[in-house]
């Protein structure tokens, strides 16, 4: 995953607060994703899907809207803007954390 050094730093602080580390979850690029079949996406056996941006997926026939979660299939998913445009504003990154909350049990 090509990330910005400050996207990366600022993904794995986010997942880092949430106590994940890399063995917790699968990191795959809007590039490898698209034309990949949602099976691959199923087969990893996840519960939550956070997608950050906009991506070329059939996964995105899920999004009702922008940090509303929804479930599909016994798995739970989070649509965000992109990872750039929540590191230029405290306002998505505080409905990101709102959200990321929720959706991670997270008690305050």
């Amino acid at each position: 995953m090509d990330l910005r050094a400050e996207l990366r730093e600022m993904l794995f602080n986010l997942f880092g607060a949430l106590q994940c580390s890399l063995k917790d979850m699968a990191l795959v690029s809007a590039e490898h994703l698209e034309g990949l079949p949602m099976e691959s996406i199923t087969n990893l056996g996840p519960s939550r899907v956070v997608v950050f941006g906009l991506v070329r997926h059939d996964l995105m026939s899920f999004q009702k809207s922008k940090y509303e979660i929804v479930q599909e299939d016994g798995i739970e998913y989070l649509f965000a803007d992109s990872l750039g445009a929540i590191s230029e504003s405290k306002e998505l990154k505080k409905l990101l954390w709102k959200e990321i909350q929720i959706l991670f049990n997270i008690k305050k």
